[in-house]
């Protein structure tokens, strides 16, 4: 395993769909560029990202701002507001939950 994974508590079915993009797309990447499974998925997120950080100079993008807006737009997908009292909270961590309302509720509103 990668010093770079960590386990996170995570709500079954919270954004599959965009970890599948993500997937399709490392998945091409290593295509592209004859990395295998063996060489780790980690190692083909990094170069990708060191990959993605060349294409941002070839175009004149500043890749700290880039990656600082993907940061944000995690942020916000894995965060929800409570319906009853509106406190933000951190789906991943446990702090809330939707399952069995259907309503986010925080831990001190569920």
């Amino acid at each position: 395993m990668s010093k770079a994974t960590r386990k996170i508590k995570t709500l079954v079915g919270i954004n599959d769909d965009r970890a599948e993009w993500a997937m399709k797309a490392v998945r091409t990447f290593q295509s592209a560029t004859k990395l295998s499974d063996a060489d780790g998925l980690d190692t083909a997120i990094g170069d990708l990202i060191g990959d993605l950080h060349h294409l941002c100079d070839q175009n004149g993008f500043d890749f700290a701002t880039l990656l600082g807006d993907g940061e944000r737009h995690y942020a916000e997908e894995t965060f929800a507001r409570c319906d009853k009292c509106k406190r933000a909270f951190d789906l991943l961590n446990g702090d809330g939950d939707n399952a069995s309302s259907g309503k986010y509720l925080c831990k001190e509103c569920g």
